[in-house]
């Protein structure tokens, strides 16, 4: 299982898609929020195991080398909705946008294996019997960029507000997440499609209030 370790041993290197991929895992399973971690990829490898809450209890489950696998899904149980978060971290938006094609088959992939998991007997998620948010994580080492890093982050944060309508799969809610070091805080940009549930987009807006960026430069 990934660590705290893990976190502060990747941050301290180059940062990128694994610590960005852990930053945003371990901010909503642990520091700002309790989601129930059903799957990550961690560095070096990936987990051939799922597990989901239903009932109350914890199932495990198999992913067969025919599911294709994304990097991190969480779950929230929401009465009357239970949330899936299924992400993908790339080490940057531009790497997001130029493997779109691959990551909206592994979003899918692993959406249809969730709908098709079968507990006591049932198909609790078949149906659209939750609901799912689809993220893409762009770890940038902002560090790297010196003086330049707030222009740097400004020019992607406006490349994401001008595609993020267009990012697969159209028509479900989808949020892009800018995760970086500033000076040594863990800190986001996010960024939500325009069909993007008011309620949910409030909900992740107030949980990263605190650490949020806010570009100064135009």
């Amino acid at each position: 299982m990934v660590t705290i370790k893990d976190l502060i041993r990747f941050s301290a290197e180059k940062y990128g898609e694994e610590a960005s991929l852990m930053s945003v895992d371990f901010s909503l399973t642990s520091i700002y929020d309790q989601w129930f971690r059903v799957y990550i990829s961690p560095p070096g490898g990936a987990w051939q195991e799922l597990f989901i809450e239903y009932n109350n209890k914890t199932h495990k489950f198999y992913i067969g080398k025919e599911v294709k696998r994304v990097d991190l899904i969480l779950q929230k149980t929401c009465i009357p909705n239970i949330l899936f978060f299924i992400g993908e971290a790339k080490d940057d938006y531009k790497k997001i946008l130029s493997d779109r094609n691959k990551i909206k088959k592994c979003m899918l992939s692993m959406l249809k294996f969730i709908s098709n998991i079968e507990i006591e007997g049932k198909k609790p998620f078949k149906n659209g019997k939750f609901k799912p948010i689809f993220a893409f994580i762009a770890g940038i080492d902002a560090k790297s960029f010196g003086k330049f890093a707030d222009r740097v982050l400004c020019k992607e944060n406006e490349l994401i507000k001008e595609t993020i309508n267009e990012l697969e799969p159209l028509n479900t809610d989808r949020l892009v997440i800018i995760s970086y070091i500033d000076e040594t805080k863990t800190k986001f940009i996010l960024n939500f499609s325009d069909n993007f549930n008011p309620e949910l987009k409030k909900y992740f807006q107030l949980l990263f209030s605190k650490i949020v960026f806010k570009p100064k430069v135009k």
